[in-house]
């Protein structure tokens, strides 16, 4: 399987556990891997979310997503906001647009703290982004805090 090919591509990922997530892809060389991770192995890296090669299962390059968000979307979440933020301070609109959209549906769900933590990222981020689609979604998901 050729990692690179699927570089700044929409892809649909399965990974060794059978779990299926969609973004868009960047490649990370082994070197990069090795340098930055121990680990001598190429990936495919989505909103911050890391995909060894040994443990993807298949990837499709696909022309739309299946829904407003996916498991991707959910398992940042999950995460922590550490990794909301993360993917907010991006320049990837896409992955951005999506995040928020899952944020949206999910926001209730959310401890005190994670919704108190959330507040300040969505500040800063409404202060320096300049999407205006993905502002207002900000804005509107602060609202809902």
């Amino acid at each position: 399987m050729n990692l690179k090919r699927y570089d700044n591509k929409c892809i649909r990922l399965v990974d060794g556990l059978g779990d299926i997530y969609e973004g868009v892809a960047r490649h990370d060389s082994r070197d990069y891997n090795f340098h930055e991770y121990g680990k001598d192995e190429e990936s495919i890296q989505m909103s911050h979310t890391i995909f060894f090669k040994s443990f993807i299962k298949k990837i499709d390059i696909i022309d739309s997503f299946s829904d407003k968000y996916g498991l991707l979307e959910e398992s940042l979440i999950e995460s922590g906001m550490d990794m909301v933020d993360e993917v907010l301070t991006s320049e990837d609109d896409i992955s951005i647009n999506r995040l928020l959209l899952c944020l949206e549906d999910k926001i209730k769900s959310l401890s005190k703290s994670d919704r108190d933590e959330l507040m300040n990222i969505l500040d800063t981020f409404i202060k320096y982004n300049d999407y205006d689609d993905n502002v207002k979604k900000a804005i509107k998901i602060r609202k809902m805090i």
